[in-house]
């Protein structure tokens, strides 16, 4: 299951920051983290098939009822790709609490800390902090493995498994 969620935050000039966050909820990776000063649904598609052609298409995909989520664009997405989807009910963030609890990390760790001033400078710090995620943060839920170690325990332990998912 892949997570979706929005954060927004500004640049020191006042102008709108959007993140995209996608987490796999299994392996604890956070398979991206998108900044953007506009993110449409057609964007969304666009990283989503960006991220399948990288990582194995999930099972489902959750996300919240936001207008980008719930665009055509999107809907046509589903529909057509071999992932589920998921919709979290309105003000219950606890629904999609992996991506939630992510979301607040990278407020803490990334966006609390530092004045943000360039879109570029803010992309590249992101996905920093998303490779340093995956590679340096053992997790208790993960046997104190980082998502990479886990991942990569997984795959060679479960090499030609077949898995389906029920919902």
């Amino acid at each position: 299951m892949w997570a979706l969620d929005f954060r927004f935050d500004h640049t020191s000039d006042a102008r709108v920051l959007k993140y995209l966050s996608i987490t796999d909820e299994f392996s604890k990776e956070a398979l991206g983290i998108e900044v953007e000063r506009s993110l449409s649904g057609e964007d969304i598609v666009t990283i989503l098939e960006a991220l399948i052609n990288v990582h194995e298409a999930p099972g489902f995909v959750r996300m919240g009822n936001g207008t980008k989520m719930t665009s055509n664009t999107v809907a046509d997405w589903c529909r057509f790709s071999t992932a589920n989807i998921s919709f979290k009910d309105l003000g219950s963030s606890w629904q999609n609490a992996y991506v939630e609890s992510f979301n607040g990390k990278l407020r803490d760790v990334l966006l609390g800390i530092d004045i943000l001033t360039t879109l570029l400078e803010i992309k590249i710090m992101a996905e920093d902090y998303r490779q340093d995620y995956n590679q340096n943060r053992p997790h208790s839920s993960l046997g104190y493995k980082t998502p990479n170690e886990f991942k990569q325990n997984w795959q060679h332990n479960n090499q030609g498994l077949t898995t389906v998912l029920a919902y």
